[in-house]
């Protein structure tokens, strides 16, 4: 283990930042996709479910490198991840579609 840790309550403040911040995504995805795209309630609804399935994976795989790794090295990996996706979507306006 690294010899640098995280206390606890930093990691209860971020996952509880972490989850507010998920929990606005919905109302504003569903709209989104809703008016602004003109897909149906029930795609926003599978969309919104992929979200959430993806998001268990993802805390998983993070809780597991948090545990079994080192703990500081994966909370940076983390939001360095976090900062890239901000920033692309910063630049391209979320306009993803001509990539693929």
């Amino acid at each position: 283990m690294s010899g640098q840790s995280i206390k606890l309550r930093w990691l209860l403040l971020a996952n509880m930042l972490i989850n507010a911040g998920a929990a606005f995504m919905w109302p504003l995805t569903t709209i989104y996709l809703h008016d602004d795209l003109g897909e149906s309630l029930t795609t926003a609804g599978l969309v919104l479910l992929v979200m959430s399935l993806l998001m268990i994976v993802g805390n998983f795989v993070g809780g597991q490198l948090f545990d079994r790794w080192r703990p500081y090295e994966t909370a940076l990996i983390s939001t360095g991840i976090s900062l890239a996706a901000l920033i692309g979507l910063i630049f391209t306006g979320g306009h993803f579609s001509h990539y693929f």
